[in-house]
């Protein structure tokens, strides 16, 4: 199974994440496979990518509780660019489901099934600065967003297995806001300015309305 896709839009590929341990680095353009990248001992259920480093760097993390960075350099004896490990990053105590960069903080985020959130710095050399460990649910998925009504700032808002989303200020490193749908797993959501569109396991799409706070199902 393929779990996670990540496009990188100013280089024109593609990166997949899968159950068979690996991740795949493809060329939009060509429609090939450039590089597969194995490391990971179990399924890669997330990845990333560091847009300040010039090559960029991919992020990835799945089962095995790690976070991988990746680097490109140049194969002398292949002649051709390719990755390798530059770090790992260890901490979690269980499968790390979600991976996001924000590139205004030069933070990578990262959300466990252990119930937590770690806060790396790209500029301590991916240090965990922070721990969020008040959740009271494994981390399905990560957004980075602006919100305008009532919080006004880019907010990195969390869902979780226990029907909750959170709304977290990145810069005070704070929950500022909750939403609850109960007997409800968040698998996934996106988010708009004024709306988060949430999609769960009861076979149902619900839009939650940050002025109105009403909820619609799809």
């Amino acid at each position: 199974s393929i779990l996670f896709l990540k496009y990188i839009n100013d280089n024109n590929k593609l990166i997949s994440a899968s159950r068979d341990k690996t991740l795949r680095i493809w060329d939009i353009k060509y429609l090939n496979c450039i590089q597969t990248l194995r490391y990971h001992n179990s399924s890669v259920l997330s990845c990333s990518y560091n847009p300040l480093n010039n090559p960029y760097e991919i992020i990835s993390a799945g089962d095995d509780k790690i976070i991988v960075i990746w680097e490109k350099y140049y194969n002398e004896i292949n002649k051709k660019i390719e990755y390798k490990i530059r770090k790992t990053l260890k901490g979690h105590k269980n499968s790390v489901s979600s991976l996001l960069f924000i590139k205004e903080n030069k933070y990578l985020i990262s959300g466990s099934k252990d119930k937590t959130i770690k806060i790396w710095d790209y500029t301590q050399n991916y240090k965990c600065i922070k721990t969020i460990n008040t959740l009271n649910s494994p981390i399905l998925s990560l957004k980075y967003n602006y919100i305008n009504y009532n919080i006004n700032k880019n907010i990195l808002i969390i869902s979780c297995e226990d029907g909750y989303i959170y709304f977290i200020d990145i810069n005070l490193i704070k929950i500022v806001k909750s939403i609850q749908f109960p007997r409800y797993t968040v698998n996934d959501f996106e988010v708009d300015n004024s709306q988060i569109y949430i999609a769960g396991n009861d076979h149902k799409i619900r839009i939650w309305n940050f002025k109105e706070r009403t909820k619609e199902i799809l």
